[in-house]
């Protein structure tokens, strides 16, 4: 009961003090109760409250604790689904504000709302405004260009025909985002040795995540407007950044240059030189001889993933005509005790069980 049990828990929440978190968890279970999940037209706030709940939440947007930006991003997002009229513009208008907290959360908010399903005054607005949230990708701090990054990659699941008019705007924008960046290094002394932290990483990941939901979107959406503003060659050049990048963003990389190869492969053979190099760092890289059970673990995911690769390449048609990459198979991957993984990974694609679907 909506009216009943809203207004007490706003002014719970307005007093402060160490449960907001838990609070506005409560007040995102009663903006969205069950049923709004299965019909878009189950009720919600209603217009009256609306206000009081926008101030709540707004009061929060810029809490020092991610959670309750997060739980705050989800109750905006939620709000949207029923009153995408007011909340979308009122979202747009905090994208200016000089906190990098509040700008995230606003866009952030969006991943709840951009759904599949058709809902009219939702879409309406989206097409007036998405724009300008995506359009943060390019923001100084990185944890609001990450927001806007997995946006996209939501609206390009979920909405691409929204996306599609503005897309090729967007796209050098995400590319930029698959760079490794010298200002996002840090060098932790921990006493008897120094650690290495990458503060892109996520970043970078969420990027080439994208990229790969990007290409799907190409070969599910019917004509040619989105096939017409990606173009093969330039996506593979990015793409080879990320073959040689750390391991939680090789493992994508892998995949989509897989998928690549079995569904578009001119454009891959073509750039295959240059794609072996990162590949055969990958497979001839060795363990340092004290390395923990959990670093060996990651290493044999990483050489199946790259001989899954590796394998997809291998069966493009014409391959042999790359000089660089025969060899390659003749002196790394076809050689013990590579060969023994690499026919496994044969094997596993033979029997429908590989990761990697040729379409």
């Amino acid at each position: 009961d909506i009216p009943t049990h809203l207004p007490a828990l706003l002014q719970h929440i307005q007093k402060g003090g160490d449960r907001q978190y838990l609070l506005l968890t409560a007040l995102k279970e009663v903006i969205s109760p069950s049923g709004l999940d299965s019909s878009p037209s189950a009720p919600g706030v209603p217009a009256s409250a609306l206000p009081e709940v926008l101030e709540v939440l707004l009061a929060h947007c810029q809490s020092e604790e991610e959670g309750v930006r997060n739980t705050v991003a989800e109750c905006l997002g939620k709000l949207a689904l029923t009153h995408a009229q007011t909340i979308i513009p009122t979202l747009k208008d905090r994208l200016l504000s000089p906190s990098s907290s509040e700008r995230a959360t606003m866009v952030m908010s969006l991943k709840t709302a951009v759904t599949d399903r058709p809902l009219p005054a939702l879409d309406s607005a989206l097409r007036a405004n998405l724009q300008d949230f995506l359009s943060l990708i390019q923001d100084q701090d990185r944890h609001v260009r990450r927001a806007a990054v997995q946006v996209l990659n939501v609206a390009l699941h979920n909405k691409p025909d929204i996306v599609l008019p503005f897309l090729s705007s967007l796209l050098p924008m995400l590319y930029l985002q698959t760079k490794e960046r010298e200002d996002l290094i840090r060098i932790v002394d921990l006493g008897p040795f120094k650690h290495r932290v990458d503060d892109g990483l996520e970043l970078r990941k969420s990027a080439f995540e994208c990229m790969d939901t990007l290409w799907d979107a190409k070969n599910s959406l019917k004509g040619e407007g989105l096939a017409g503003c990606l173009d093969p060659s330039e996506f593979l050049t990015h793409l080879k950044c990320g073959l040689g990048d750390h391991y939680d963003v090789k493992l994508p990389c892998h995949l989509l240059l897989a998928k690549m190869a079995s569904q578009n492969p001119s454009p891959v053979l073509a750039a295959l030189t240059e794609v072996v190099e990162p590949l055969e760092k990958t497979l001839t890289n060795k363990l340092k001889p004290n390395s923990v059970k959990q670093e060996v673990d990651r290493n044999e995911d990483m050489l199946r993933s790259a001989l899954r690769t590796v394998d997809a390449l291998a069966r493009m048609n014409d391959v042999d005509s790359c000089p660089r990459f025969t060899t390659f198979l003749k002196n790394v991957v076809n050689v013990e005790p590579m060969a023994t993984r690499y026919n496994n990974v044969r094997a596993e694609f033979a029997n429908g069980i590989s990761d990697i679907v040729d379409v």
